[in-house]
């Protein structure tokens, strides 16, 4: 086991890159982010639509490569808190803060993204995965497109031979942003159903072919969980 690499991705990484003006930027806005997060996540009311619990399913799938779609990591981030996930994020001074309130709320963090030290963070989540860390994928990030599942969680479960686990998380009442994704950030004491679906499975041995029928049994999983989650919320209304 690779003790190094894993005590590091949930630990702040040094600034030493940044200006002195940056980093005390980085450092105050993570504090802020996961102050406000924390806040709004007490105020929510969480419900769980499916056979086990949370931490039952996570018990059952201690190493699962969890999928959801981008638009509702707002909503799931301080549900999902202090379970270990390992999650990817873009390496640049932007998203550097959210890093910060990640590991603060108990993810540990591999830095990278699509375009910059992709291949070096790829062989580092390989690791981890394969040491039976469980894994958080937002399947149609980090760009997009809008709901439209990229193979990434497929070749980490072919690879390393752990399921796929689809997943989704609905806010009843929540403001949408106009970024790419319609990111919904969740009002304060609003209901917020999670759910999740059965394990998929990707053989070591997967070509092309099975690799894009796994993709889109993925993309169909997560669309169907969704609109269970709201279909569970306007049945309750009614």
């Amino acid at each position: 086991m690779d003790d190094r690499l894993i005590d590091s991705i949930y630990k702040f990484q040094p600034l030493g890159h940044y200006t002195f003006k940056q980093r005390m930027i980085i450092r105050l806005l993570g504090r802020m982010a996961y102050f406000v997060l924390s806040l709004l996540g007490k105020s929510l009311r969480y419900e769980f639509v499916g056979k086990l619990t949370v931490d039952e399913a996570i018990a059952e799938y201690p190493n699962a490569i969890v999928g959801i779609w981008h638009d509702n990591l707002t909503s799931g981030a301080y549900y999902v808190r202090n379970k270990g996930f390992v999650v990817l994020t873009s390496k640049s001074r932007d998203p550097e803060f959210a890093a910060r309130c990640a590991i603060m709320l108990g993810y540990g963090i591999i830095r990278g993204s699509s375009s910059r030290r992709a291949r070096t963070a790829m062989k580092e989540l390989i690791k981890v995965a394969s040491q039976g860390l469980p894994t958080l994928f937002t399947v149609d990030g980090p760009r997009g497109p809008y709901h439209v599942a990229k193979p990434g969680p497929v070749m980490l479960s072919k690879i390393t031979g752990n399921p796929i686990i689809p997943a989704a998380i609905f806010p009843v009442n929540a403001w949408q942003t106009k970024s790419w994704d319609k990111h919904k950030i969740p009002k304060p004491f609003s209901r917020v159903i999670g759910t999740y679906g059965e394990p998929i499975y990707v053989s070591r041995d997967a070509g092309p072919d099975e690799i894009e029928q796994k993709r889109r049994e993925l993309q169909q999983a997560i669309e169907m969980l969704t609109a269970k989650c709201a279909a569970t919320a306007d049945h309750d209304v009614e």
